[in-house]
């Protein structure tokens, strides 16, 4: 699943935030925290969502603007999983992708829970668009 989103802001202040592997909980509201262990392919982060789990995650590739993330355990609902967040410039604007690739857990019934991803790259970049237009 995709969502794509165009960020009336610089591309780069567009990048400095959605596109930072450690900021996620600084524009994601089902985020409350994110610690990383850096910032380098390789590089480990922890997010506690809202609703109180904790999952861990690695970066896989930097896309410069953006990267790629991938699972380091399963969650709730979740076998694997792996991300693709990229950030396009579209002159003085940016144009932000957000691809989420999901295995359910065995018992998890499929469709539900990728219209909850789904929601989650929705919400997600909403999130992100109000912050930098400073809409909110």
């Amino acid at each position: 699943m995709s969502h794509a989103v165009p960020i009336d802001a610089p591309p780069g202040e567009v990048a400095a935030l959605v596109g930072a592997f450690d900021l996620f909980a600084d524009f994601h509201p089902q985020v409350a925290g994110c610690e990383a262990d850096g910032v380098e392919v390789g590089a480990r982060r922890a997010l506690l969502l809202a609703d109180g789990q904790t999952i861990t995650e690695q970066l896989v590739e930097d896309l410069a603007p953006g990267y790629v993330y991938a699972s380091l355990g399963p969650s709730e609902n979740m076998a694997s999983w792996r991300g693709r967040i990229e950030i396009a410039p579209r002159g003085e604007h940016a144009l932000v992708t957000w691809t989420l690739e999901v295995e359910p857990r065995e018992g998890v019934d499929a469709d539900a829970l990728m219209q909850r991803a789904q929601g989650l790259l929705e919400e997600g970049l909403g999130a992100a668009k109000r912050f930098l237009e400073r809409l909110d």
